[in-house]
């Protein structure tokens, strides 16, 4: 019954019978949709119109409930509006299947064109393509648009057929991107960075809400190759020294060891790993991006041209007080119960293992003097002292993060090139927590309708060849990264004492070396000679 109450028609029937003739009516209608509805229920089997394995296994996985099979039925194609043609098409299927149907249709819509090419979609994007779609509103400055999903549904042969309709809008913009998939080239990429605290996560999932979008983690600390929760490099380097791994690059491929610092343990390991597993060189992969259409020597091209990076920042204080309180919210929600939980459960995993894995990332390598501690230690007021010191390295390890963000992100996309392609930037300051998503807003919204930002250009951006160009100084007995750190260091106040130093240790040699005395003979037969 209640089943059936659910059914637009019994509801209609039950609101009417309030007289004894209405009754009667409501008893047979509803035991007639009881009926339905039983048998609906005991045949579960759906048959999906598609030819298309990727829109089968998605319907299957929604309609997890029932059986979804599959039948590749060659029906017309029909013209007129969205629901009018997914209608057909149902009536059309039904006439050749048995049971349950379910049909779907895709248009894509232009608001300039009043809902061209629609239904056509399909044939507009196979013989113009992604550009041909977005020159054909060259001339409106409305392209504004939205993508429909239509479902069409019948019980079978004769059967009335329900229609649902989802939309997703959006605008038309220049393609970017592969052509994977479908309209994959005329997607908009929104990117959220940001250090902790400055609110990410707030408003990638308000610019998904209002645009209908999808959240995308792009952590490098939550992406894992297999299903180790640490990202482990080779074990079979771990006994190696830094110099004897830097030895191992340099046979593998010296040009990426002549970039990289000896001491720079992670970077060596990845270019070691990249040859590994791939057979080919790390400097091979660069160059060849380097090379392509779009790239220059401070990176390739950018993937999503017209993507726009929202780079969130606060004051100092600011961030410090959010810090402070997610630390100690952290705490009272049981910071310390998951912490040794998890120590406990993967001590094996983490011994030796220092800036490797999730011990790269804030929040567990801060706490290992405490968590090395005995069970019963722990609850000491040692325990108690080293816990508070791991809770207070968090924050500030977490703000001396956010100034290399800083650093990296005015490196990346503000001192640039002009012949390097960059995407539309722009610095949001969240310090006002009641304003800053409005603003973030704002900002989707002024880009959408084809505002490029950009940030003031601050200077020429250091080859990247320079930048990470190893030296070594034979009178300091360092290695120096970075032609700008070389000149800086040549500049600096130790090398100069180096050279003098050296200068005073060579005129005192040179005062303690007596010259001998030749013999006269020795000289005439010189002079012959």
């Amino acid at each position: 019954f209640q089943y059936a109450l659910r059914l637009p028609y019994a509801r209609i029937v039950y609101a009417r019978a309030t007289s004894l003739e209405w009754s009667v009516c409501f008893a047979v209608k509803l035991y007639s949709q009881v009926i339905r509805l039983i048998n609906f229920f005991m045949s579960r089997t759906i048959t999906f119109v598609t030819g298309n394995a990727g829109k089968l296994a998605e319907v299957r996985a929604i309609l997890s409930s029932f059986e979804v099979r599959a039948a590749d039925v060659d029906v017309d194609e029909y013209q007129g509006e969205p629901d009018y043609v997914a209608e057909r098409k149902a009536k059309e299927a039904a006439e050749h299947v048995q049971g349950p149907i379910l049909v779907e249709d895709t248009s894509l819509c232009f608001n300039a064109f009043k809902g061209l090419p629609g239904v056509y979609i399909k044939w507009f994007l196979k013989k113009l393509g992604p550009a041909g779609l977005y020159q054909m509103l060259a001339g409106y400055d409305d392209k504004s648009a939205y993508a429909q999903c239509i479902f069409a549904y019948t019980e079978g042969k004769g059967e009335p057929v329900h229609i649902f309709r989802g939309r997703c809008p959006g605008h038309i913009v220049s393609p970017r991107g592969p052509p994977d998939f479908g309209w994959d080239p005329c997607f908009q990429v929104i990117f959220v960075i940001g250090c902790t605290g400055t609110g990410k996560s707030d408003l990638g999932v308000a610019i998904a809400k209002k645009y209908n979008g999808e959240v995308i983690s792009a952590d490098s600390m939550q992406i894992y190759k297999g299903s180790e929760n640490d990202s482990d490099d080779d074990k079979s380097f771990d006994n190696l020294t830094n110099a004897e791994l830097h030895q191992r690059l340099a046979e593998i491929d010296p040009v990426s060891a002549r970039l990289v610092h000896p001491n720079n343990r992670t970077r060596v390991l990845r270019a070691i790993e990249v040859y590994n597993l791939t057979g080919k060189r790390k400097s091979e992969f660069l160059r060849e991006q380097k090379e392509s259409n779009g790239s220059c020597d401070l990176g390739g091209r950018l993937r999503f041209r017209e993507s726009l990076v929202l780079s969130l920042d606060a004051t100092k204080e600011v961030l410090a007080e959010r810090l402070d309180k997610r630390v100690e919210k952290m705490k009272q929600m049981g910071l310390r119960k998951e912490l040794e939980e998890y120590y406990d459960e993967n001590r094996d995993k983490l011994i030796n293992r220092d800036h490797f894995g999730v011990l790269q990332c804030i929040g567990l390598k801060e706490f290992i003097p405490y968590l090395e501690l005995t069970t019963g230690d722990r609850s000491s007021p040692k325990g108690d002292v080293l816990f508070e010191k791991g809770c207070d390295d968090v924050k500030l390890h977490t703000r001396q993060y956010a100034r290399r963000q800083r650093n990296w992100v005015n490196s990346r996309f503000v001192r640039r090139q002009e012949a390097r392609e960059v995407p539309s930037l722009k610095k949001l300051d969240t310090s006002n927590k009641d304003t800053f998503l409005a603003d973030g807003l704002s900002i989707v919204e002024q880009w959408m309708a084809g505002r490029d930002f950009k940030e003031e250009f601050t200077g020429e951006a250091e080859n990247s060849e320079d930048a990470n160009m190893t030296r070594f100084c034979e009178e300091c007995q360092i290695l120096v990264a970075g032609t700008r750190n070389w000149n800086k260091h040549l500049a600096g106040k130790r090398h100069k004492n180096a050279l003098r130093a050296a200068k005073r240790r060579r005129e005192i040699i040179d005062s303690q070396t007596v010259p001998k005395e030749i013999p006269s003979e020795d000289i005439a037969e010189d002079a012959r000679s």
